[in-house]
């Protein structure tokens, strides 16, 4: 794969740690070059993390509003010419929030790359690149100790409530993966991790410790049912924050899902 980080863009945040890209990204694949674009004079405190990472620093040191615009340049056509040129390249990383880099994204899959877009968060990435890439994933989401500025848990419950309930209604059977798809689609950015989960499986079941929802394992294929214990509006009223389980994620045992039968579920129903 190719990393190209649009410095300008995702510099705003005081703490940036390339290595936090690189070790996300060495779990998918080989990264065959890397390059990060910026006037770098500004910008010197991060070059030694830059070098020590092996990403190569493009200087762009022109002055005003034009240097935003030639380092999104810059990125494009080398982008481009990596593309047409080095043909063992299959996937690109781009590292900006910026709906500009749209069109590059766009030429890129229209040449059978795969193109992940790398934003900062969900308040300063646009929803037009989760649109047009296959894959889009949060600074934020890679790097743990960012998340624990937020995350009300309390939120998490209601999502999940609610989206039961909405299925539910219809008379879906709700299993996790369906659930997680349906929560997906309502809100995109949606990431477990945020409520300090590494799973969405652990989330559910510090659910069903807390006593919100019953879950029971499916004979085959490694799912799971849900079922609601409580309705969405009663959350506040039945359970306060204070009532909940210490939260450590490390403790938490998957093999918490029972499995699924008839008599398991009726005792969850009148739980």
């Amino acid at each position: 794969m190719g990393l190209y980080i649009d410095m300008e863009n995702i510099m705003y945040r005081k703490k940036f740690e390339v290595s936090t890209i690189i070790q996300y990204l060495e779990k998918k694949g080989k990264i065959m070059l890397s390059k990060a674009y910026a006037d770098w004079g500004r910008f010197a405190k991060q070059k030694k993390q830059m070098t020590k990472n092996s990403i190569e620093m493009i200087d762009l040191p022109t002055k005003g509003y034009g240097r935003k615009n030639s380092a999104d340049i810059k990125l494009v056509v080398d982008a481009m010419e990596a593309a047409i040129m080095q043909k063992e390249l299959d996937t690109f990383v781009i590292v900006s929030g910026d709906s500009d880099f749209v069109p590059l994204i766009l030429k890129l899959r229209t040449l059978n790359k795969k193109v992940i877009v790398i934003g900062d968060d969900q308040k300063n990435t646009s929803h037009l690149l989760l649109e047009h890439c296959d894959k889009l994933v949060f600074y934020r989401d890679l790097n743990p100790a960012i998340f624990r500025e937020e995350g009300n848990v309390l939120n998490a419950f209601s999502l999940i409530l609610k989206t039961v309930e909405k299925l539910s209604k219809r008379n879906i059977t709700v299993t996790g993966s369906l659930l997680k798809q349906f929560i997906k689609h309502d809100k995109p950015f949606f990431n477990e991790i945020k409520y300090g989960f590494p799973q969405f499986k652990k989330l559910l079941i510090y659910c069903q410790e807390v006593g919100i929802i019953h879950l029971e394992n499916l004979p085959r294929g490694g799912d799971f049912v849900i079922k609601a214990l409580i309705a969405a509006d009663e959350l506040e009223e039945k359970l306060q924050p204070s009532s909940a389980p210490s939260l450590d994620v490390n403790k938490i045992d998957l093999s918490q899902i029972l499995p699924f039968n008839q008599s398991n579920m009726m005792k969850a129903k009148g739980r």
